[in-house]
């Protein structure tokens, strides 16, 4: 899996919000179908930010070669104004993004419901660390109502998801992808266990970013849709 340049990163938060960076990041590789990285760096390049600081001359010759297959070609003749009318509303669909406050943001997000209740208003009150632990404290409740365990934690998720004899099976483990899922997830939510919601449980750990604080309720928004489409197999 290809990671973002830390520097490039970075560089880029001068620039705009970190969910408008992913957003456009994904853009870019929908359009153009390249990597995460590599629409990375064709978003720096975009923004100015001089990427030959960061990338040895392999890599930025990668990078001119996919700046000269994403160039468009010019329009055909009659549609120059549709053009440029697009162009104007992209350009203020992305400043719109840009603008958004957190809180604003945090509603446009589709978390799941139950997590829109357990952080929605300490978010809103700027308690960042208290909305991720209400968040994944909700996630580690489902979890025990769903499976009827009344173990905590991580000791909890790895009883539930166990691929070798699961409470609550999250695909339909026929083939071994489908049970590698499953092994995968159990790790996934033991880890945010021990993680995330243990170290924000404690007062000297706190959060003051709320893009970043936004990223952990998108976490654990995906963890409770899969535990709640997931097919409770096993009694105990």
């Amino acid at each position: 899996m290809l990671l973002i340049d830390k520097r490039v990163m970075h560089e880029l938060r001068k620039k705009m919000k970190v969910p408008t960076i992913y957003w456009r990041i994904q853009k870019i590789q929908k359009e153009y179908f390249v990597a995460k990285e590599d629409a990375a760096n064709l978003l720096a390049a975009e923004l100015g930010i001089p990427i030959y600081k960061f990338l040895e001359e392999p890599e930025l010759k990668r990078l001119r070669e996919l700046q000269a297959k994403t160039i468009v070609t010019p329009p055909a003749r009659g549609t120059h104004k549709r053009k440029e009318a697009e162009v104007k509303r992209r350009k203020s669909t992305r400043e719109a993004t840009t603008q958004m406050t957190a809180n604003e943001l945090y509603d446009q997000m589709s978390f799941h419901p139950r997590i829109r209740r357990a952080s929605r208003s300490q978010f809103r009150s700027r308690h960042y660390t208290d909305a991720i632990f209400n968040a994944f404290k909700c996630l580690e409740v489902l979890a025990k109502e769903k499976s009827g365990l009344r173990r905590r934690g991580a000791d909890l998720m790895h009883s539930i998801f166990n691929e070798n004899n699961p409470i609550i099976k999250l695909n339909k483990m026929e083939q071994d992808f489908e049970i590698d899922e499953q092994a995968g997830f159990r790790f996934i939510y033991a880890g945010a266990m021990i993680g995330i919601r243990n170290p924000k449980a404690h007062a000297e750990v706190q959060q003051k970013d709320p893009y970043r604080t936004l990223e952990y309720l998108s976490l654990a928004s995906l963890l409770v849709e899969r535990l709640e489409e997931g097919e409770k197999v096993n009694e105990r």
